[in-house]
């Protein structure tokens, strides 16, 4: 009789201990479960914050890439445009009908020259000079036309092919007044008119008068105009953005 109650105390001793078991089973795998969301959630927010990381340097990343494209198309429009600006200075300098002392000395010289073809020649000669003379900055303003078209667009192609229509029509016109001298000169009877016309080329026209050449450099001045100007105005917006 006395082995059933220690039975029964071994019996409850059991049960509680078998509650405390499941209880702590119970409780580890709630706090397992919840230890596994919490790495997951972590790992989600990790994940998440890596894409956005990621998205945030490819957004940075783009942005220079635009920002420094513009800038450079910006710089080159600049340049070009000053350039154009210069040009059109340079033309009305070059076909000035004033003369400086010097300008026709490196004239080449004929032996029989009468004084009469001599003032002639050095006159028509002067434009020329002044052609060479301005031959660097011309050439490297014209080595910009690729670089232009590539970066600026094709229209800038107007503004440059306007570019050499007038330095030619000056150079090529002084060239056939020369010819025309050395040739003994006939052509100014005869052809009277086409030689005025060829002297309206190489000299520059008082303002009101029909100029033959003023025209082509004010389309080269508003091509480059109107391609670079709003390239510059994109700059300065980009610029205040950045600030």
């Amino acid at each position: 009789m006395s082995d059933v109650p220690l039975a029964a105390s071994i019996i409850t001793a059991l049960a509680g201990l078998g509650g405390v078991v499941v209880g702590s089973l119970i409780s580890w795998s709630v706090q397992a479960h919840l230890l596994g969301q919490r790495i997951a959630a972590d790992k989600d927010l990790a994940e998440q914050k890596r894409s956005d990381e990621l998205q945030l340097a490819e957004r940075k990343f783009d942005y220079e890439s635009d920002f420094h494209a513009h800038k450079r198309r910006a710089e080159l429009a600049e340049q070009v445009l000053v350039d154009f600006y210069r040009f059109a200075d340079l033309m009305r300098e070059i076909r000035s009908p004033g003369g400086f002392a010097g300008e026709s000395d490196e004239r080449p010289r004929m032996e029989n020259e009468t004084p009469a073809e001599a003032s002639k020649l050095d006159a028509y000669y002067v434009p020329l000079a002044r052609i060479l003379k301005q031959s660097d900055f011309i050439s490297g303003l014209r080595a910009k036309r690729y670089q232009s078209r590539a970066l600026l667009g094709e229209p800038i192609g107007v503004a440059f092919d306007a570019l050499n229509e007038a330095v030619w029509e000056v150079r090529s016109k002084a060239m056939m007044l020369t010819g025309a001298v050395r040739r003994g000169g006939a052509a100014f009877e005869l052809h009277r008119d086409l030689m005025e016309q060829y002297e309206a080329t190489i000299w520059q026209r008082t303002p009101g008068d029909d100029d033959p050449v003023e025209p082509t450099v004010k389309r080269a001045i508003e091509v480059a105009e109107r391609v670079c100007r709003p390239i510059l105005e994109q700059k300065n917006d980009a610029a205040s953005i950045r600030r």
